[in-house]
């Protein structure tokens, strides 16, 4: 354990909305053709409230549920635009795991390129993990991504921090050589388990499949033919990786607008920007 890694575990101790400011990272730029969604005139507060009895006052809930923007869109249009706690339009908003789902979009273009394939074993671009635990080579791509590899992992921050999966993944200075050397098989891959190291592998094979970093993918693939107004940003650790499973950030407007490209089955303006089965397949439930 790095001394950097044990002076950040004790001066942070956990996550925070502002990590992405504290964090570096690597810059996703804004599109050659932004595209700002067109905004619907007057107060809509009214109409909110009639769907949701139990809010009385939604500037009150606002405040009290920390919100730091609030957007509503209908059929392509701003309903209702806020901004809170000091943001506005071009302030960035931390994602958190909403990261895994951009991760997901990457992955989505990665497969339809034909770089990766879902039944694939993880060893065939991860072969050091093989020769660790023999067992590494029953897990695949698809496992992964649904959270079912079978990779130990708890996210439990009790004393003494260090040794923590969930703090590893997070705030370690050197992410590949965690997912490489500290990753363990627990069971056979087929449970659920909603595990961090799975994001953070599947970005290292995004990497080693493509020759280029994942951010670079979304950037030109995704953000680019979006629309993106404003550029966004992912956190990386020391080496300049990725923190695929936390650390993607952007403004509320432009994190909307990812949202109608996956309402549209990966389609927004007109374009095919994701081959719509991955859209309806990543978003399916599966027992």
């Amino acid at each position: 354990y790095p001394l950097p890694y044990i002076y950040t575990i004790l001066v942070y101790q956990g996550p925070d909305y502002s990590d992405i400011f504290t964090f570096p990272s690597r810059k996703i730029e804004a599109s050659n053709t932004p595209r700002m969604l067109p905004r619907l005139a007057g107060d809509h507060v009214e109409l909110i409230i009639e769907q949701h009895l139990d809010i009385e006052d939604f500037d009150v809930f606002l405040e009290q549920t920390e919100t730091t923007s609030f957007l509503v869109v209908h059929e392509g249009t701003l309903i209702e635009e806020r901004y809170l706690q000091g943001n506005d339009r071009e302030s960035m908003q931390n994602t958190f795991s909403v990261s895994k789902s951009i991760t997901s979009a990457i992955v989505g273009v990665a497969l339809n390129d034909g770089a990766l394939r879902l039944k694939d074993s993880i060893t065939t671009l991860l072969p050091e993990l093989a020769e660790r635990d023999p067992r590494f080579s029953e897990i695949t791509l698809e496992h992964l991504i649904n959270m079912r590899s079978g990779i130990r992992f708890s996210d439990d921050l009790a004393f003494p921090l260090i040794n923590s999966d969930s703090a590893l993944t997070y705030y370690h200075p050197d992410l590949l050589s965690v997912v490489l050397e500290k990753t363990m098989i627990e069971k056979a891959p087929g449970d659920f388990l909603y595990n961090n190291y799975n994001p953070s592998l599947t970005g290292l094979m995004l990497r080693r499949s493509t020759g280029i970093t994942p951010l670079e993918i979304l950037g030109k693939e995704v953000w680019q033919p979006m629309g993106a107004t404003l550029s966004a940003g992912w956190s990386v650790d020391n080496e300049g990786v990725e923190r695929m499973e936390s650390g993607f950030f952007a403004s509320a407007h432009d994190l909307a607008l990812f949202g109608l490209l996956y309402l549209g089955h990966g389609e927004l303006h007109g374009e095919q920007i994701l081959a719509e089965t991955w859209v309806l397949d990543s978003t399916a439930y599966t027992e």
